[in-house]
């Protein structure tokens, strides 16, 4: 028989990130990116920033989840997770040719702003 399964999304995409070795990947959301806790969305991330993030309880939510799950995709390889809004028109090329929207996450290259 079948089984009824729920499946985060986030998790998914984590999952075939890892499966196939990519060097990038995208989280789309309704927000424009992390955000610190003055309220600015912050450019670039290292690894540690997003448990920092988390543990202080400045991200929370929909935001940890995915914060988890960046920190889950560069724990199993990938190079980078880009978090970004998803209304954003052409969003995904914009990215893909190099120009920085939303938050960078990396494991500890960048530096936080």
């Amino acid at each position: 028989g079948g089984g009824v399964f729920n499946v985060n999304a986030d998790q998914m995409a984590v999952a075939c990130a890892v499966a196939f070795q990519a060097e990038r990947l995208i989280f789309l959301t309704d927000v424009e990116g992390v955000k610190g806790s003055a309220g600015d969305v912050i450019s670039s991330l290292r690894l540690s920033d997003c448990t920092h993030l988390i543990r202080s309880g400045v991200a929370t939510g929909g935001m940890e989840a995915k914060l988890n799950a960046a920190t889950d995709a560069i724990c199993g390889g990938t190079r980078e997770v880009v978090i970004a809004p998803g209304a954003m028109e052409r969003g995904v090329a914009r990215i893909l040719a190099g120009e920085r929207i939303g938050t960078r996450i990396v494991l500890e290259e960048a530096t936080h702003a």
